[in-house]
């Protein structure tokens, strides 16, 4: 790769923070929405690791010379503005937001379709990380669909990627096998999962203040040659109800003299039959 400077985009979601939602406002209304306006909003957990994960590798660098431009993108309205201002503090090189009038929740076509358009008008990069899913549509195929559309390897799961010698990068993956260390040439599309570093750190007053002054990058769906209306149809997945599901559970004393008999009455009263039908 020479003396190129690498570049790396970051694509992140801001998401409501669902933990925050009242069971009550679990209403959903005719048109399927679940009214969260009202919610505070932050980044989707798994997109926050990336984004921490891709300043930790930058880190690694010794010299500024060397160190990738780090880029990120997020699609979505203006609140997410916020968060973009919070990664130029940090260190992002250039961040952009992509006005998004569409319902993404189930429709990752439209996201990696708008992702990837992203890249091969502004790029090249040499990698592309994002959360492996997000808390609202949780269809953890964007980072897939993006890899198909750019022609990219993909690897998921990911849980720490890092600087490897001549260009190349040191990726940690969890997969059916357990954890999997891979050198990688770029270009390659990261999909982080569970890693350890989830939480994205906190800038320091002087660098929100420099940050503040710094312009982010909007776009639309159209500058990007991306038609909302081929968006809409390229979804293969048709929302058509919505349902809170009830996660309470009942619980049973089991009154006993000893141990042993409370154990044998949990198998006579409850195990046997289930374990029969096994």
């Amino acid at each position: 790769m020479g003396d190129k400077k690498m570049r790396v985009l970051i694509s992140f979601k801001v998401v409501p923070d669902l933990d925050l939602l009242r069971d009550k406002d679990w209403t959903i209304n005719n048109n399927l929405p679940v009214q969260t306006a009202y919610v505070k909003k932050v980044i989707n957990a798994y997109d926050e690791s990336a984004l921490e994960l891709a300043l930790k590798m930058v880190e690694r660098y010794k010299s500024d010379d060397q160190k990738p431009e780090l880029i990120a993108l997020t699609v979505g309205e203006t609140y997410a503005d916020i968060f973009l201002k919070k990664l130029l503090a940090l260190g992002f090189n250039k961040t952009y937001r992509v006005q998004n009038n569409l319902d993404l929740r189930f429709n990752p076509y439209a996201t990696a379709m708008i992702i990837s358009a992203f890249a091969k008008k502004y790029g090249p990069f040499d990698l592309i990380a994002m959360g492996m899913q997000s808390s609202d549509g949780d269809n953890a195929k964007t980072a897939l669909l993006t890899a198909e559309e750019l022609a990219w390897p993909c690897i998921t799961g990911v849980t720490g990627f890092e600087p490897a010698v001549a260009g190349l990068f040191a990726v940690s993956s969890i997969s059916d096998q357990g954890l999997v260390n891979q050198t990688v040439h770029p270009p390659c599309i990261l999909a982080v999962g569970n890693a350890p570093s989830s939480l994205l750190r906190v800038p320091t007053l002087r660098a929100i203040k420099t940050a503040a002054e710094k312009d982010i990058g909007l776009l639309s769906p159209e500058s990007l040659n991306c038609k909302p209306e081929t968006l809409a149809s390229g979804n293969d997945t048709e929302l058509r109800e919505l349902e809170a599901v009830n996660n309470t559970r009942d619980g049973i004393i089991i009154e006993g003299a000893t141990a042993e008999e409370k154990a044998r009455l949990l198998y006579e009263n409850h195990l046997k039959g289930w374990l029969n039908c096994r």
